[in-house]
């Protein structure tokens, strides 16, 4: 498992990414919540996370990670001063 934090030109990078055999097609509906009966089963909170990351101004994906299994990274919009939108102290 890999996990790395960037940053640039105003954007936070947090990415997750492991060795498995996951397929980020279906991780992808999971997240979008097209999957029937996924809530608080095999993808534990997926979808829940994707929502307050939403609400919170913040984006989440889900793709192939370079080590052949899943990379899900959560994307901030950093503000012309320095605070990042969706920041929950401050």
């Amino acid at each position: 498992m890999v996990i790395r934090l960037s940053y640039s030109c105003g954007k936070v990078a947090l990415c997750v990414a492991d060795d498995g055999r996951g397929k980020p097609k279906t991780l992808r509906r999971i997240i979008r919540g097209e999957v029937p009966g996924t809530g608080g089963g095999y993808h534990l909170g997926l979808a829940d996370i994707a929502a307050r990351a939403e609400e919170m101004g913040w984006t989440l994906q889900a793709d192939r990670s370079d080590l052949g299994g899943i990379a899900v990274q959560v994307l901030l919009q950093a503000g012309p001063t320095g605070s990042m939108q969706g920041e929950i102290c401050g």
